[in-house]
């Protein structure tokens, strides 16, 4: 079953959605715990919002511009942190961001050389 751009961006929104909320969440009402720690956690989300921008792209959209959103939405995320009680923000998480969208680039033209649209 072929998933159109239009779900695959719609999935793309709420999942930023859902990363601005608990990017922006005071950390006292976070109760999310995780497997692995909180780079990982960072590194694994910029992945997966890559990889699906990209598959969502109808190409009117240059890979660049792509990267670059994703890159400043971890950078916007992680400034605006120093406004929320109980969060900092941290060069790690920026960098671990920053290589989640790259390897989710990678991954996505790796997946596209096995797998060529029509």
């Amino acid at each position: 079953m072929e998933i159109s751009y239009k779900k695959r961006k719609v999935i793309w929104g709420l999942m930023v959605l859902v990363v601005v909320i608990l990017s922006l969440l005071p950390q006292d009402q976070i109760s999310i715990q995780l497997p692995f720690t909180d780079k990982e956690a960072h590194f694994f989300t910029y992945f997966i919002l890559t990889f699906i921008a990209l598959l969502s792209s109808n190409q009117k959209h240059s890979l660049l511009s792509i990267l670059a959103i994703q890159i400043l939405i971890g950078i916007f995320l992680e400034v605006t942190q120093i406004f929320v009680p109980g969060r900092t923000p941290e060069f790690l998480d920026l960098l671990a961001n920053s290589l989640g969208v790259l390897f989710g680039a990678l991954v996505y033209f790796l997946f596209r050389k096995i797998k060529p649209t029509a």
